[in-house]
C-alpha cells in the first residue's frame, strides 16, 4: 500500500467541493467573458452550456451545475448546489433559474466579466446556510513532541463509522419520523445519497451499523465491492433484519481473520437482547502492520443500562481473545479500533468505562448507565455481581479459562481481595476520536441532538501480549496509532436547525463520524517468564 498524504485537497469534507478549473460539460475552457463562477467554491460554468436547450445539457444543468441567483443586497451572485441550495430546491425553481441566466447572457460582455470577478471573492457576499445542510469540516490534531514519528516510518489509513438507519426500523418507528420530508425516507433515495456519501470519503475502513439483510445483497455490498472494498457482515439474531458490516479496501488491506460476536445467552436477562458484534483483523498489504477493527451496535433502550454493560462487557472480553490469539500466532500485537452506535452520551459512566478501563458500580442505577434517561423513572441499582455466570467472563472482561474436568479456573487477578461491584477491561488505554466533548454536540437528533456514536482507538501495549514459552525468542511487533484528523461534530443546535433527518441532504437519523491515523509498528523482545526457584536449584 502506497502511504497516503494527508493533503488539504483529500481532506476536503464531501459536501465542500475543492475548485474546478474547467467547466462540467468537458469543453475548452473560454474567455471570462463566457463564463460565470460561483462566489463560494470558484466553480466555473459556461453560459451557453446554462442557456443551451439541448435535453442533456438541461440535465446537466439539474444535476451537476444547479446554478441559480441569490437574492442578496439586490446585488447578482452566482452559487452552485454544491455550496447553497439542494438539488429539490433547483428543481422547483428551476424553470425561474435558466430564464434567468438566459437574461443574464443578453447582458453586456464587460458587465458580465465585472460582476464574475465580484462573485469570485469570497469575502464580498457570503450566502445564507441551506437550512437543510450541516456543514462539518476537518480538523487537524496538534503533534504530540512525544509521539511524533517520521513521515518516512509512518503509514496512513482512514475510518468512517455510520448508522444508516435500516428501512424496517424506520417503518416500526414510524411516529419518530411524522415531521421529516416524507419523500426522502423511502430506500431508494436514500441509498442513492448514502452511496455517493460513503464514496466521497474514500475512507480505507468502512464500519455501518443498522445495514438490513435484503438491502445489503441488493444494493450495499454490490456497490461496495464495485469500489474496490471487502465486505464482511453479522446479522442481528432472533430473525431481525439488520445487523453491522465492516467493508476494507482490498487494495491497501488484507483480511486476515473475521469473528462475529453474538450478545444472546439464553438463561439470564441481562442477557436475553438480540444485538450482535464483528470483529475483523486486517494487515495493511506493504507492511506486516496489523489492525483489530471492531464494529458493534449496544441496545437502545435509555432504561436498560444493565444489558448495554453486559453487551459491552462482551465486546471488550472478544476483542482482547482476538488481539492474544493473533500475537500468540503471528508474534504482532495488533492496534484496537472499536466504531459504533453505543446508544451511551459522552458522559456516561459507560463511556467513561471504555475510556478510563475501569467502572465502580455498586451505587449506580441502571437507567443512569448510559446517561440517555430523562430522570422519569424509579430508580434500580445495578446487581453485585453484574456479569452472568452464563457469559463465562470474569469482572476483568476475559473469558474464564477452564480445566481438563471442564470447570472454571478462578484467575488471581489484581488481588482477589478487589471487591466485587468493580469491572476493568484489557484492551488497554482507549481513546475517543470525537471532538473535545462540552455537551452540546451531536450525532444524532435523537433527544434535540446527542452524541451516541464514536470512533475509540487503543495503541497495542506490551501489558497484552500473552505470556510466552520458556523457549521463545522472538520479538513481538507492536502496533501504534495516532490520531491525525479527525471530522468535526455538529453542535445540537446546529442539528436543530435543520429540523428532522432524514432530509434531502443527510440520507440517516444519524451523521457519520471519521478520523485519520497515522500507524508505525516497533519490535520488541518479548520478557521471558522467571524460572521456578525448584527448576533453578536442580541445574546449579
Amino acid at each position: 500500500m502506497s502511504k497516503h498524504k494527508l493533503d488539504d485537497a483529500a481532506l476536503t469534507f464531501p459536501y465542500i467541493h475543492p475548485p474546478q478549473r474547467t467547466c462540467v460539460c468537458s469543453y475548452q475552457v473560454l474567455p471570462d467573458h463566457e463564463q460565470i463562477c460561483c462566489a463560494i467554491c470558484s466553480s466555473t460554468f459556461h453560459m451557453r452550456c446554462i442557456a443551451n436547450s439541448d435535453g442533456m445539457i438541461r440535465q446537466m444543468i439539474y444535476d451537476a451545475m444547479q446554478l441559480r441567483r441569490s437574492p442578496m443586497l439586490g446585488s447578482l451572485r452566482w452559487f452552485c448546489d454544491q455550496c447553497s441550495y439542494s438539488i429539490s430546491e433547483f428543481k422547483s425553481n428551476s424553470a425561474t433559474s435558466v430564464s434567468s441566466v438566459s437574461d443574464e447572457e443578453g447582458a453586456s460582455s464587460s458587465t458580465r466579466a465585472s460582476k464574475r470577478h465580484t462573485s469570485s471573492h469570497r469575502g464580498a457576499c457570503k450566502p445564507p446556510v441551506p437550512a437543510n445542510r450541516i456543514w462539518r469540516r476537518w480538523n487537524r490534531i496538534p503533534d504530540n513532541p512525544s509521539t511524533r514519528t517520521s513521515p518516512a516510518s509512518s503509514h496512513h489509513f482512514s475510518v468512517i463509522s455510520y448508522n444508516i438507519l435500516a428501512k424496517t426500523l424506520l417503518k416500526k418507528n414510524s411516529w419518530l419520523y411524522d415531521r421529516c420530508d416524507q419523500s426522502a425516507l423511502n430506500w431508494p433515495f436514500r441509498w442513492s445519497n448514502l452511496s455517493q456519501e460513503i464514496k466521497s470519503f474514500n475512507s480505507d475502513i468502512i464500519c455501518l451499523q443498522e445495514v438490513e439483510g435484503t438491502d445489503l445483497e441488493k444494493d450495499i455490498r454490490p456497490y461496495l465491492e464495485s469500489i474496490g472494498y471487502v465486505t464482511h457482515y453479522k446479522k442481528r439474531t432472533g430473525n431481525l433484519p439488520d445487523g453491522v458490516l465492516i467493508a476494507v479496501k482490498t487494495n491497501n488491506f488484507e483480511v486476515l481473520d473475521v469473528v462475529p460476536v453474538n450478545y444472546f445467552r439464553a438463561g439470564d436477562p441481562l442477557t436475553d437482547r438480540e444485538n450482535v458484534g464483528l470483529i475483523c483483523v486486517v494487515q495493511m498489504k506493504s507492511t506486516d502492520i496489523t489492525i483489530c477493527v471492531c464494529n458493534t451496535h449496544l441496545l437502545y433502550n435509555p432504561k436498560r443500562g444493565d444489558v448495554k454493560l453486559v453487551q459491552l462487557c462482551t465486546f471488550l472480553a472478544e476483542i482482547d481473545r482476538v488481539v492474544k490469539q493473533h500475537a500468540s500466532k503471528h508474534m504482532k500485537l495488533p492496534a484496537v479500533v472499536i466504531c459504533g452506535d453505543f446508544n451511551s452520551t459522552p458522559f456516561s459512566p459507560i463511556y467513561e468505562f471504555v475510556t478510563a478501563a475501569k467502572l465502580v458500580y455498586n451505587d449506580l442505577c441502571m437507567q443512569e448507565l448510559s446517561g440517555q434517561g430523562n430522570g422519569n423513572y424509579h430508580p434500580k441499582l445495578l446487581p453485585v455481581p453484574l456479569l452472568p455466570d452464563v457469559l463465562d467472563i470474569d469482572k476483568d472482561c476475559r473469558f474464564q479459562e477452564k480445566d481438563k474436568s471442564g470447570r472454571q479456573q478462578q484467575q488471581q487477578t489484581r488481588g482477589q481481595a478487589e471487591q466485587l461491584d468493580t469491572i476493568r477491561h484489557q484492551v488497554g488505554e482507549v481513546k475517543s476520536c470525537n471532538d473535545q466533548h462540552r455537551g452540546y454536540e451531536a450525532t444524532t437528533t435523537q433527544d434535540e441532538g446527542i452524541t451516541v456514536d464514536y470512533i475509540f482507538y487503543s495503541s497495542a501495549n506490551q501489558a497484552s501480549v500473552p505470556p510466552p514459552s520458556s523457549t521463545s525468542d522472538d520479538d513481538v511487533s507492536f502496533t501504534e496509532l495516532t490520531l491525525k484528523m479527525r471530522l468535526s461534530i455538529p453542535t445540537s443546535e446546529e442539528v436543530a436547525r435543520v429540523g428532522s433527518i432524514p432530509n434531502q441532504i443527510h440520507p440517516s437519523d444519524h451523521l457519520p463520524v471519521a478520523a485519520r491515523f497515522t500507524v508505525n509498528s516497533h519490535r520488541q523482545r518479548q520478557p521471558q517468564p522467571k524460572e521456578p526457584k525448584q527448576q533453578r536449584r536442580a541445574r546449579r
